[in-house]
């Protein structure tokens, strides 16, 4: 028995042509960890914000005395942010009825939604892209000498991986 869209029940045949004419939608990951700050209404548009340096270790122990330790300086720094507002819309070029069911509207309303979440993604992607740092490494522990990588050192990782 050969089964086909057109064989389905109509049901089934509507779900399978909404899926495949359905907008693809992107995997959205670089906003996942993002830590979104709203700003008070007439503040403005720039936004500070401060973070406290971390602090010495102190591994030593106290006295029996009791005396204080020495005493460490806490350092603020200062971020100004200034806030810039993103938007689109859309023109509807047919005669519509404004409610909760109508077609157009939910469609333009989904496709506002998912234009937003990908411009916020996009967004994102630069800002992590822009403030990715480099470390150059020098002198290392070998004295700047070159080790030649030996054919049996290779072999032994290659038993070790296997093992895993």
């Amino acid at each position: 028995m050969t089964v086909s869209i057109s064989s389905m029940p109509p049901q089934i045949q509507q779900r399978y042509n909404a899926k495949l004419l359905s907008t693809p939608e992107r995997n959205l990951i670089h906003n996942l960890f993002a830590v979104p700050v709203e700003l008070p209404d007439n503040n403005g548009f720039i936004d500070r914000q401060s973070r406290y340096d971390r602090l010495d270790l102190f591994p030593v122990p106290m006295d029996d005395a009791m005396t204080n330790p020495p005493s460490q300086q806490l350092n603020r720094v200062d971020v100004d942010c200034r806030v810039r507002v993103y938007s689109t819309y859309i023109v509807l070029t047919r005669q519509v009825t404004i409610t909760n069911e109508d077609p157009v509207l939910n469609s333009a309303a989904a496709r506002l939604g998912q234009a937003l979440r990908e411009t916020q993604d996009v967004l994102q992607r630069d800002s992590l892209e822009a403030t990715a740092s480099v470390v150059n490494c020098v002198s290392g522990g070998n004295g700047r000498k070159y080790v030649a990588v030996l054919k049996s050192s290779l072999i032994d990782l290659e038993l070790l991986a296997m093992a895993a």
